[in-house]
């Protein structure tokens, strides 16, 4: 079992704002697992927007060549994808998801409780 480092804990703290802010905004969130090394931490959908996000620590939290290299395949396929830092990029990604959504009010935005963390 891997011991959690001062630096893990700053990056789950970053995580649970993500998560909270999602779940303040009626944002359907999971963290995004797949068989490809290097892909975003959580992906985030409303009303028909979607934004695929790695978050890392502020402080030299620093993405992978990989995960830069999965995150412009993403951006490629005409989707938001973007590395998160701190509170105000958390804060923009929502901001994003977000837009248009008065025009989208009949659409679902009922976040349901999932039993599991992941996709």
């Amino acid at each position: 079992m891997k011991v959690k480092t001062e630096k893990d804990i700053i990056e789950q703290k970053n995580e649970a704002y993500f998560i909270k802010r999602c779940k303040a905004n009626g944002i359907w969130e999971c963290k995004f697992t797949s068989g490809i090394t290097g892909v975003p931490d959580r992906i985030a959908v409303k009303n028909g927007k979607v934004a695929f996000v790695e978050l890392k620590r502020p402080r030299n939290g620093r993405p992978s060549a990989r995960q830069i290299f999965e995150l412009k395949i993403l951006r490629n396929h005409g989707v938001k994808a973007e590395i998160a830092k701190n509170h105000r990029e958390i804060d923009a990604i929502i901001d994003y998801l977000n837009e248009g959504s008065e025009q989208n009010a009949g659409m679902a935005t009922d976040v349901e409780k999932r039993e599991t963390d992941s996709c």
